[in-house]
């Protein structure tokens, strides 16, 4: 598993080994993003059942402002620290333990309480 594009191109991401979790393949993750070009750059993503944190680290190389990154697996959630360490994109990322579903919720309302429409891509 690697980075396709951007700024972290060709960086290696920890493999989820025997967890329970199946990253996309790196040409599925390039046609999603060559699909989406330009919508991502300087825009909030929201990296919905991260698991490893592919999607959302790939958005942050192709020039995203921030991804949240949400999962409800400890494991998977420990795994996607681990990720953010090695590309150093703690900063510009914040990961949530919890719900999917909870999450969106929480998103949506906080968009629609400050108008802030920012989150443009939700990579599943």
């Amino acid at each position: 598993m690697r980075i396709t594009s951007g700024s972290l191109k060709g960086r290696r991401l920890k493999s989820p080994g025997r967890l329970k979790i199946r990253p996309p393949l790196d040409q599925l993750k390039q046609s999603v993003f060559n699909i989406l070009a330009g919508e991502i750059e300087g825009k909030e993503v929201l990296d919905l059942f991260a698991g490893t944190g592919s999607f959302g680290l790939e958005a942050l190389s192709r020039g995203a402002a921030r991804v949240v990154f949400v999962d409800f697996s400890f494991k998977a959630c420990r795994l996607l620290k681990e990720n953010l360490k090695i590309l150093n994109s703690e900063e510009n990322s914040e990961f949530l333990q919890e719900n999917q579903e909870k999450s969106i919720s929480r998103h949506s309302m906080n968009a629609r309480k400050t108008r802030n429409l920012s989150i443009k891509a939700t990579m599943m």
